[in-house]
């Protein structure tokens, strides 16, 4: 299937290309897309799903057994040997993040370690056991580490997923190319709609990490504000893994109902008939789940963010507040009193989110950034 006379040729290289998580389906988006317009892939992961299998010359490295870290270590050496013999073929790489200890052409960055680091402060969640918080940090050192180096590497490409870190990667990175290649979000070319259940007050919460993404907070906010309203409690739906002991410690509030869902690969389901999506994360480069709340029509609540928080200022659909609890209880009332108003536009904000993520958007985002990888 390798066509050794093609120019239009790229490796990717990732720890996985398609699985459950944005990232690896952005991945698997992006090797079916290049594939798509003629490029012939080569694919180096852990893992990769069916159609990348199909689509993309594979090679397999073998994951270890353990944490993060010792994936993320075994990759970063293992991978050398592959990612010289691409090189030597003349295939420029993209690498989803700082992964190898060959530097790529391209890295594309959907989490950035070193401004998680300089807006946050720290790198664990301090959310669970003392076990977990020591791998969380190791991973996370261990990451930056390798990133500083691959983005000091001469002539780099850099691929963002948001247009809110253009500025932010190329004052750090003078000399580095930056594009844009947002992540898809799935429900901007679906039929999906915002639809509130009039019978009672619901609010979504999703992703792991609930330290990071304030989950405590804006569940006590949500508390506060039902309480204040007497109109009775308010569900809120959390999708994702998380602790038993925060989950009580939410469950004991008072006028808030809580409907945990560990995983789920249809989360429309429970966006559409909520009044908002709730976040009040630290840090994101993008956040996906956020964005297929706004293009499903639903307003959202978010904490001041790369990517989704310009999302919700540029539409005007919901509101843009600190992380304080306060701040929080504020924003969750603004958003209530504008329910109608957010109904009414919500056609709009869909039509919106369709242009900026649809797949024709994505498509022109693609051939801008590969052809220039190709090129190089």
């Amino acid at each position: 299937r390798w066509n050794t006379v093609n120019r239009r040729r790229i490796g990717v290289v990732a720890h996985a290309v398609g699985g459950p998580g944005g990232q690896e389906r952005s991945l698997e988006d992006l090797v079916l897309g290049a594939a798509g317009l003629g490029y012939d892939v080569r694919v180096l992961a852990y893992s990769v799903s069916a159609e990348v299998s199909v689509n993309a010359e594979v090679t397999l490295l073998k994951q270890p057994a353990g944490p993060f870290w010792v994936r993320f270590l075994m990759f970063w050496f293992v991978s050398t040997h592959q990612m010289k013999k691409y090189r030597a073929e003349g295939v420029p790489t993209l690498t989803c993040g700082g992964i190898t200890r060959v530097a790529p052409n391209a890295i594309w960055l959907h989490f950035w370690h070193e401004d998680h680091l300089r807006r946050t402060g720290w790198v664990c969640s301090r959310n669970g056991s003392l076990l977990r918080m020591i791998n969380q940090t190791l991973s996370r050192s261990l990451a930056l580490v390798a990133e500083r180096r691959v983005l000091r590497s001469r002539g780099i490409r850099v691929w963002v997923v948001s247009v809110d870190m253009v500025e932010l990667v190329t004052r750090k990175y003078p000399p580095a190319k930056v594009h844009v290649v947002s992540n898809p979000v799935a429900a901007a070319t679906s039929q999906d709609y915002w639809a509130p259940d009039t019978r009672r007050t619901a609010f979504v919460f999703i992703g792991g990490e609930w330290g990071r993404k304030g989950l405590v907070r804006v569940a006590n906010a949500l508390s506060a504000v039902a309480e204040a309203r007497e109109t009775g409690p308010f569900l809120l739906t959390i999708l994702g893994p998380g602790d038993q002991k925060t989950l009580r410690k939410i469950r004991a509030l008072p006028m808030l109902d809580i409907d945990h869902v560990p995983w789920t690969d249809r989360p429309t389901e429970w966006l559409r008939p909520a009044h908002a999506y709730v976040t009040a994360s630290k840090y994101e480069t993008f956040c996906m789940a956020g964005h297929e709340a706004l293009a499903l029509g639903l307003p959202v609540l978010t904490t001041p963010v790369h990517g989704l928080a310009n999302a919700v200022a540029s539409l005007d659909h919901g509101a843009v507040v600190g992380r304080s609890e306060s701040e929080l209880v504020h924003g969750v009332q603004a958003i209530l009193d504008r329910q109608f108003e957010f109904q009414a536009q919500a056609s709009r904000v869909r039509a919106a989110m369709h242009s900026l993520y649809g797949e024709k958007t994505l498509q022109q985002q693609r051939e801008v950034a590969l052809h220039d990888l190709a090129e190089c």
